[in-house]
C-alpha cells in the first residue's frame, strides 16, 4: 500500500491567526476551518514540584478533526486519513487519534469510515474548556497584550537598572562588577534557593549547561531560561 505525502496543517495556538475576536471560546483556525487550534498536554506543579499532567487531545487529533471537515463530506475512509496523516498503521491511527476523539464525541467510525459527529464542535468545545485550554488561550493572550503594551510604551517607562547596580546615576566610574560566576557544579547545589536576575527575583529551579532555569516572583507558573552569568547569588538576592 503506498501512502501519500504527509500534509501540513497549521496547528500554532499563538500564530497571527488565533487572535480572538471578542466572545469567541478559544484561537479561530483559519478559514474555511471552523476548529480552534488544540493545545498537547501539560504538567502540573506544586510549587517547583511536578505532581501531574493535565492530559488533552493535542494538535495530532486537531490535525485529524481540520482534514474531515475538509473532505467534501466530512468523512473519510480510515485508509485516506492515515495517508494524509504519514502514517503507516491504520491499527496506531485507531487506538492514538480515533478511540480518544471518538470518546469525546468528536468523531464516529462506522466499519471503514470515520466522519465528524453531528455536534463535533460543541463536543470538542466542551472538551477543550474541561481540559483547561480555553483558560490558557486566555491567559496567554492577555500575556501577549501586556507585551505588547510594554514595547509600545517603552520609551515611557525608566529602564529597570541592574540588580547590582541599583541606586548608580549611570556613571561608569560608579558600575559595581559582579561577583564570579559560580562553576555548574555549585550551581546545582543552589538549586531551590533565591536568585536575582535583570528580569526579577526568584528561585533556581534547574541548570544545564550555561543555561539557568529560573522560576520569577513574577510569573511562577513557569521557568524562564537565561545565562548562568546573569544570577546574583548571596545577599543582593535576599
Amino acid at each position: 500500500m503506498l501512502l501519500t505525502p504527509r500534509e501540513t496543517v497549521h496547528h500554532s495556538s499563538t500564530h497571527r491567526a488565533s487572535i480572538e475576536p471578542r466572545g469567541a471560546c478559544g484561537a479561530q483556525s483559519r478559514a474555511p476551518l471552523s476548529a480552534s487550534r488544540l493545545r498537547w498536554s501539560r504538567p502540573v506543579f506544586a510549587g517547583l514540584t511536578r505532581v501531574g499532567t493535565i492530559s488533552r487531545l493535542g494538535k495530532s487529533k486537531g490535525a485529524v478533526v481540520d482534514f474531515l471537515e475538509a473532505s467534501p463530506s466530512s468523512s473519510m475512509t480510515v485508509t485516506d486519513l492515515a495517508g494524509k496523516l504519514g502514517m503507516a498503521r491504520v491499527r496506531d491511527l485507531r487506538r492514538h487519534h480515533l478511540d480518544p476523539l471518538v470518546e469525546a464525541g468528536v468523531v464516529e467510525c462506522e466499519g471503514d469510515a470515520v466522519s465528524l459527529t453531528a455536534n463535533w464542535l460543541d463536543a470538542l468545545n466542551a472538551r477543550r474548556e474541561q481540559d483547561g485550554e480555553i483558560a490558557d488561550h486566555r491567559r496567554d493572550m492577555a500575556r501577549y497584550q501586556r507585551e505588547r503594551d510594554a514595547y509600545k510604551n517603552r520609551n515611557r517607562s525608566p529602564a529597570t537598572p541592574h540588580p547590582a547596580n541599583r541606586g548608580a546615576d549611570g556613571y561608569s566610574e560608579d558600575l559595581e562588577k559582579l561577583p564570579p560566576t559560580p562553576s555548574n557544579r555549585d550551581l546545582v547545589g543552589l538549586i531551590n534557593t533565591r536568585v536575582n536576575t535583570p528580569r526579577g527575583p526568584g528561585v533556581l529551579w534547574d541548570v544545564k549547561g550555561n543555561e539557568a532555569r529560573v522560576v520569577l516572583d513574577s510569573d511562577p507558573l513557569r521557568w524562564v531560561p537565561l545565562d548562568t552569568a546573569l544570577l546574583v547569588l548571596g545577599e543582593v538576592a535576599s
